[in-house]
C-alpha cells in the first residue's frame, strides 16, 4: 500500500504538548531539526540519513516523534542490542520485511530479525507495518492500543510503561527545543550605549539570545560598525533590537558614547 497522499509535512506540526495516549497518526511533535538533532546527539547510526529519515514518517500521516521514540526505546536509536550487533538498520525490531526488496530475514541468537538494505528502507517498512496492520487492518488508533499488538506482555514485554517512556521522550524533547528557541525579553536600553567594529574575519552572526545555542537572526560584516549597550556575560545588546553579538569578537570605538534616543539603532 502506498503511503497517505499529500505534500511532506501536509499532516501538520504541534509543538505544545502531547496526550498521555496519543493517536499514532497525528501532528509532528518535534520539529525536523530535532529529530536529527537527536540521532546525531545519540550518535546513532542512521545519523548520516537524518535528512531524509526526518521526512519519512510524514508520508503515512505518522508523528515523526512517535517514530523516534520508537527508534530509541528499541535499540537507544541503533546503538544497542541486536540492531547494533547484526547491523540490521531495523527501526522498530521486526521480525520480517514489509516488502521483501527492502532487505531479508536473518538469523540472531534471539531469533529470526528483518536486516534492511538502509535505515531508510527500515523506517519506511515500520511504518507501514502501523499504518497498514495496526491502523487499517485491525483499526486500531491510539499508542497505547497499537503497543498492547506491537509489543503484548505474552512476550514479556510491558506495553504501558513503553508508552510512557515514548511520550517522555517527547515531552523532553519538545521541553528541549522550547528552551533552544525560547527567546529572553530584551532589557531596558542602558544609560551607557557605545559603538564597536565587528572585528571576526567571517562577518559576526547575530543571535536572538545571549548564546550560540540561539537561532541565528542576521550576519555583521567585517568591519561593521553598530551601536550596542548592557554587556552581559560576553553578550552585546544591539540598540537597534536586532538581538546580541559575542564581544570577543568586536573593538570598542573610541568615538564619544551617544546617548541621545534618536541615535538609537543609527550606526554609521
Amino acid at each position: 500500500m502506498q503511503p497517505i497522499t499529500g505534500a511532506l509535512g501536509s499532516i501538520g506540526e504541534d509543538y505544545g504538548g502531547i496526550e498521555s495516549n496519543p493517536p499514532m497518526r497525528r501532528a509532528h511533535s518535534i520539529s525536523r531539526d530535532k529529530f536529527i538533532e537527536v540521532l546525531v546527539a545519540l550518535r546513532s547510526p542512521a545519523a548520516s540519513e537524518a535528512a531524509d529519515l526526518a521526512d519519512i514518517p510524514g508520508r503515512y500521516g505518522i508523528d515523526r516523534g512517535i517514530a523516534l521514540a520508537f527508534f530509541v526505546h528499541e535499540s537507544g536509536a541503533g546503538t544497542a542490542g541486536i540492531v547494533h550487533s547484526y547491523d540490521t538498520r531495523n527501526w522498530g525490531n521486526l521480525r520480517k520485511p514489509q516488502q521483501a526488496g527492502r532487505g531479508k530475514v536473518i538469523k540472531t541468537g534471539s531469533g529470526q530479525f528483518a536486516k534492511y538494505v538502509s535505515w531508510a528502507a527500515g523506517l519506511e517498512d515500520w511504518c507501514e507495518l502501523v499504518l497498514n496492520v495496526y491502523c487499517q487492518q485491525l483499526e486500531l488508533t491510539t499508542l497505547g492500543e497499537i503497543l498492547h499488538r506491537y509489543a503484548p506482555k505474552a512476550d514479556q514485554n510491558d506495553p504501558e510503561a513503553y508508552a510512557r517512556k515514548v511520550v517522555q521522550h517527547i515531552k523532553a524533547w519538545q521541553g528541549e527545543m522550547k528552551k533552544k528557541t525560547s527567546v529572553p525579553p530584551k532589557p531596558a536600553p542602558s544609560p551607557a550605549r557605545w559603538y564597536v567594529t565587528v572585528t571576526a574575519e567571517s562577518g559576526l552572526r547575530i543571535r536572538q539570545g545571549r548564546g550560540t545555542n540561539f537561532p541565528v537572526a542576521d550576519i555583521l560584516a567585517r568591519g561593521e560598525r553598530v551601536l550596542v549597550g548592557d554587556d552581559t556575560d560576553g553578550w552585546l545588546w544591539l540598540c537597534d533590537g536586532r538581538g546580541f553579538i559575542a564581544k570577543a569578537f568586536t573593538c570598542r570605538d573610541a568615538a564619544a558614547t551617544p546617548t541621545a534616543p534618536a541615535e538609537l539603532g543609527s550606526a554609521p
